[in-house]
Parts: structure tokens; sequence; C-alpha cells
């Protein structure tokens, strides 16, 4: 998904350009702006702290033996723990391991909501991103993106000149 974001940029002829991801949007957002110096501001919510911690995974929703079984399986296909499946579906889809949040130098925004389930510990990821501003607002993964403050601070960041 990242390298087909940057196919659209390039198709676009774009010099430099915003970007925000939430959730899932998130980490392909991380990848391209890690990867390509044309991102000018970049937001990334609703992700989690995962992304930066060993495992790439939070392990209170994944038990680390379900991680590493994940991790070492031949055939993601075989794995029984369907949290599992899914997370080696998403490192391989995305190419987790390339994901290096220090190399972003795009002004960025981790906006996230206070009682996210999903979105643990944002703070985490925020202090992986030199310069990175983290927002907390109130609501759950799907709610936070409902509520004014979410809205403002994006329009903080993207609305500058």
């Amino acid at each position: 998904m990242a390298e087909d974001l940057q196919r659209v940029a390039d198709a676009r002829g774009a010099q430099r350009f915003d970007l925000a991801g939430y959730s899932m949007g998130a980490i392909v957002s991380l990848l391209v702006a890690a990867a390509d110096a044309r991102v000018r501001r970049l937001v990334v919510g609703g992700g989690w702290a995962a992304v930066v911690e060993l495992g790439g995974v939070d392990t209170r929703t994944i038990r680390p033996e379900f991680l590493i079984a994940a991790l070492e399986a031949a055939d993601p296909a075989t794995l029984a723990d369907p949290a599992a499946a899914s997370f080696r579906r998403l490192a391989d889809g995305v190419g987790a391991d390339r994901l290096a949040p220090a190399e972003v130098v795009a002004p960025t925004l981790v906006p996230a909501g206070d009682a996210d389930p999903l979105a643990v510990r944002p703070e985490v990821l925020a202090a992986a991103i030199p310069g990175a501003r983290l927002t907390l607002v109130s609501g759950d993964h799907l709610g936070a993106v409902a509520v004014a403050p979410f809205a403002t601070a994006l329009v903080e960041l993207l609305g500058a000149p």
C-alpha cells in the first residue's frame, strides 16, 4: 500500500504533499514518510505503540507465544490463533521490518482517542518520531475522529502555510 501511495504521488507529479492516515492508514503513512522526503506534513492517527516496540504488536492483544509462532510460521494460513494470523498478514503486507519512525523528517501530529483500546500508548509512537506532537482527544478508536479537537488539531497542522 505504501508503494501504491508513492506511485500515485509520482503519477500526479507531486513535488511535496501532506499525508494523513488513521489506524492501518497510519502505518502506511509512516512507511511512506520514512522513505519519501516529499512528505511535507504528516498525521498518523489511531496508530499504536507496537509499531516501535519489540515484536511490533501489543502483547496484551496477542500472547507472546502466538506472536512467536506467527513470525516463525512458514505459512500464516496454518496459524490457529486468528489474531496472530492477522498480525502475520499485516507484517508481511506492510513490510513492518522497514518501518523506521525515527527517519520521518516531516512535522508530525499523532492524534489519538483517550479511550482507544486499539491505539494504546500513543505517546510511545509520538516519542519515536522526531518533533512529533501528541494530541489526546476524548473517544475510542472510531469516536475520536468525530470530536472537534481532533479536526482542530489536523487543521492547525495541515492548514499552516
